[in-house]
């Protein structure tokens, strides 16, 4: 990260002012007041409040942010005068202009081929710490220094590595899926191999002087996108755990080991490359037969049954989704996949059941190609333990999506949801003794 302010005196000596813009009151803990006119997504590697209040800076018409770590950013074109207060991961701040004129002993540079002069060139350099290298399935050596519980709205990568950087006395961190948090004040050299859940990174920090070059210009796009929902859609487990397991895991009716793997995904791997412009978020549940009490998706993450494994492609994703602008707006696109695994199926019987999370209304219906109804996942589930078997089904499951029958419908000027749209069906899988296995498929 680069200093804002120190980039913006990066300024050619001339006789004119420079309107400098910056947001120095960005606090932790509040939330702005009112409705936001641009609401951003930030990508995998921009998410920080640092980057949302560059997002203000460079819009011109931006005069206030909000930043809800770790990736939704809100810009305000009004003034906001007011803020509440809100969450730790909530930052409210205003836009300030300062008219910067540079100093008369400066003389103007007149040759082309001349470096632009910088003023305020006695500004000190600033460290600047990150976690750039915390890599999956390896974990720190040696005991840490600081142990974190990680809160239900700060369980990320992002939050871990920001607790270690905003620790001056933190050299390493390790973050353990879904909410364990630990900090290293000693330089960890050796990381050896952990899981896939775990990811051990250690602090670099890096002196940033101004360059004597000036900040290319931004221009703002013609248009922003004005009705982006706030965040990737939350969803609740359709059936709340009713009390804790007391009672030992049931036995396999068989020993044999019999896994399979359930992906629900998009037929591509780019956002680009979706068919349609607009939004689809789509989730997956798996029950076992028996077991009424628990179920295997990301809303059990903090209480998975001992039968199964829930992963999302993003560390903080919560579903299948997808988002895909046009190409002047593809830094906000995304693009998640829900990936889990069943233990121990030989002699059960599990539903797999697959849900179409509706948004609060129906986006740019009149702009052409936002169609984004038709885009659904398609579900996979790859018998791992016979290869005789493989894919239950090749071509996977999905429901049925017709162009004429959007997600939503107005009545009386409000969008609801339109009880014509099928996105929910269920695929039972039952698999025997030597974990050969059948599947039936039906929409809900």
């Amino acid at each position: 990260m680069v200093n804002t302010a120190l980039l913006s005196f990066l300024l050619f000596a001339s006789a004119t002012a420079e309107v400098v813009r910056t947001v120095p009151n960005a606090k932790q803990g509040t939330k702005c007041k009112g409705s936001a006119d641009v609401e951003i997504t930030l990508g995998r590697q921009s998410r920080s409040l640092f980057k949302c209040q560059q997002k203000c800076i460079k819009d011109e018409l931006c005069m206030a942010m909000q930043y809800v770590s770790p990736k939704h950013c809100s810009l305000y074109y009004n003034n906001v005068q007011k803020r509440n207060a809100g969450n730790d991961d909530t930052y409210c701040g205003k836009i300030q202009e300062e008219e910067i004129t540079p100093s008369p002993t400066v003389s103007p540079t007149v040759t082309p081929t001349d470096s632009p002069t910088l003023l305020f060139a006695s500004a000190t350099a600033e460290v600047v710490r990150t976690v750039p290298n915390a890599k999956q399935g390896t974990k720190c050596k040696g005991s840490a220094d600081v142990e974190i519980t990680l809160g239900r709205q700060s369980r990320s990568l992002f939050k871990c590595q920001q607790k270690c950087i905003k620790d001056e006395l933190c050299m390493a961190m390790q973050y353990v899926s879904p909410k364990h948090c630990s900090l290293y004040y000693n330089n960890v050299q050796k990381r050896n191999a952990g899981n896939d859940d775990t990811y051990c990174g250690k602090i670099q920090e890096e002196e940033i002087t101004p360059s004597p070059t000036v900040s290319p210009t931004v221009t703002p796009p013609t248009k922003n996108p004005t009705e982006t929902p706030i965040k990737t859609p939350t969803k609740e487990p359709t059936q709340a755990p009713t009390k804790a397991r007391t009672d030992e895991p049931t036995a396999s009716p068989s020993t044999i080991e019999c896994t399979l793997k359930a992906t629900l995904k998009y037929p591509f791997d780019d956002p680009a490359d979706a068919p349609y412009y607009g939004y689809n978020v789509d989730y997956m549940e798996v029950e076992k037969e028996g077991d009424s009490s628990f179920a295997c998706s990301w809303g059990y993450s903090d209480n998975l049954p001992d039968w199964c494994m829930y992963r999302n492609s993003d560390p903080n994703g919560d579903s299948a989704y997808v988002a895909n602008f046009e190409e002047i707006y593809d830094e906000y696109d995304y693009l998640s996949t829900e990936t889990i695994e069943i233990y121990g199926a030989a002699g059960n019987t599990f539903y797999f059941n697959v849900y179409h999370y509706f948004l609060e209304k129906d986006y740019y219906t009149n702009y052409s190609g936002w169609e984004d109804h038709m885009m659904a996942t398609i579900l996979k589930i790859k018998n791992k333990s016979n290869d005789g078997q493989g894919f239950l089904n090749e071509d996977g499951w999905s429901y049925p999506t017709y162009i004429d029958v959007p997600t939503h419908i107005v009545t009386d000027g409000e969008f609801e949801v339109n009880s014509e749209y099928q996105g929910d069906y269920k695929v039972t899988v039952s698999c025997d003794s030597a974990c050969i296995c059948d599947s039936n498929y039906e929409l809900m």
